[in-house]
């Protein structure tokens, strides 16, 4: 039903909003190899205030809808985002996607309890993969200050 898209709308702003910070670490590589990101095309500064906003409203809509799941995510990652939007530091930058979708993950976990396993077996693979692959230590956390 048309329903369906409506209530979607705040997991798809609180999506975008993290995908628009993911943008801004690699600005400079993107830029140099002329990939045109929204954090290219936008630059910085106004990226991560488009992802703040874009988070509010994820949170104003889920409320709204009275869907908790996505209140609560959007609502614990709203701090991060305001914090990277107002200090324009690279540290909360990362920390506002990673956190933000550790939030998600972490709550849809407590739901589907099987999700854990599943979330696991995928850090666990990804860890070894970097580091065989690539010789890092991948995923990490708001490690570029």
């Amino acid at each position: 039903s048309d329903a369906v898209w409506l209530f979607s709308l705040p997991y798809v702003l609180a999506v975008s909003a993290i995908y628009l910070n993911t943008t801004i670490p690699d600005y400079a590589s993107d830029r140099a190899t002329g990939n045109i990101t929204t954090g290219v095309f936008l630059g910085g500064r106004a990226t991560v205030w488009l992802a703040l906003a874009l988070m509010l409203l994820s949170f104003i809509l889920a409320a709204s809808f009275s869907d908790s799941l996505a209140a609560v995510a959007s609502g614990c990652s709203l701090p991060l985002f305001l914090a990277a939007a107002l200090s324009g530091r690279m540290r909360w930058t990362m920390l506002s996607y990673q956190a933000g979708a550790l939030v998600l993950v972490l709550l849809l976990g407590l739901i589907f309890p099987v999700y854990f396993a599943l979330l696991l077996v995928t850090f666990v693979s990804l860890r070894f993969y970097y580091k065989w692959r690539f010789d890092i230590d991948y995923p990490r956390f708001a490690d570029r200050a």
